[in-house]
């Protein structure tokens, strides 16, 4: 119901504590870092149709469009995919000259090669996860009880939905030899993904796949000393005992 209260309190990604600029980001907000990074990987040219999933709060949105203007690289088209309306609406707050599609991940409801930037932050943990792998090949990890089903259909869609030389990110906790495991987050269980996996099911597709650790490929500083936005509930904990 309340976007910025459940990203502050309830589920506090990566992205949203580094929501305004910070000194590990070099003086940047999350989506600006984000953007430079993807712009060294060839997301280098205005006019691209960008495909958002999952955008959270929008911050991503706000700090990636805002910075891809900055660069003389502005979208044509910047789509915000999400199942929430609630969100959707929080988002176009945020980011009014951008365009709403309620959907799943899992089944993009974009046509075929119409996207040339896609950006996934945080939701494939969100997404399906089966005791079995669904159909796809994928080489099992001894012991493995889930499957990111979901993250692998989300992968066939890009495949579909991307244009030649199209790019896409995606993040989210895990690794490339994570065996999938169920978490509790507040409200609501979330499986850390395997992304060797993920890997070979985008390959399987006709994609490319690049599996680069997070800190890698924004350039953090992990020496930076700060308090950032997961330091607050604590801080706030801390407050209400000394009251």
């Amino acid at each position: 119901h309340d976007a910025p209260t459940h990203f502050d309190e309830g589920e506090t990604t990566f992205a949203h504590a580094f929501e305004r600029p910070h000194p590990a980001l070099g003086e940047r907000p999350f989506g600006a870092a984000l953007i430079d990074a993807l712009v060294g990987l060839g997301a280098d040219r205005p006019g691209l149709d960008v495909l958002e999933i999952g955008p959270g709060s929008g911050a991503v949105c706000e700090a990636a469009l805002s910075h891809l203007i900055e660069r003389g690289l502005t979208p044509a088209c910047y789509t915000r995919l999400d199942l929430s309306p609630a969100l959707l609406h929080a988002q176009a707050q945020r980011c009014p000259t951008t365009r709403s599609l309620q959907g799943s991940a899992e089944a993009i409801p974009l046509p075929e090669a119409s996207i040339d930037l896609v950006l996934s932050n945080e939701v494939l943990a969100d997404l399906t996860a089966a005791a079995t792998p669904g159909g796809f090949d994928v080489t099992a990890l001894d012991g493995q009880v889930w499957f990111n089903v979901g993250a692998f259909r989300l992968v066939q869609e890009l495949a579909r939905v991307l244009r030649p030389g199209g790019l896409a990110y995606l993040s989210e906790f895990g690794g490339p030899d994570e065996l999938p495991t169920e978490t509790t987050q507040l409200d609501h269980p979330e499986v850390s993904i395997n992304f060797s996996q993920v890997a070979e099911v985008a390959q399987a597709a006709g994609l490319t796949a690049e599996i680069v650790p997070l800190g890698a490929l924004l350039g953090v500083n992990l020496d930076a000393r700060w308090l950032s936005r997961a330091s607050f509930e604590g801080l706030r904990c801390l407050s209400r005992e000394y009251k």
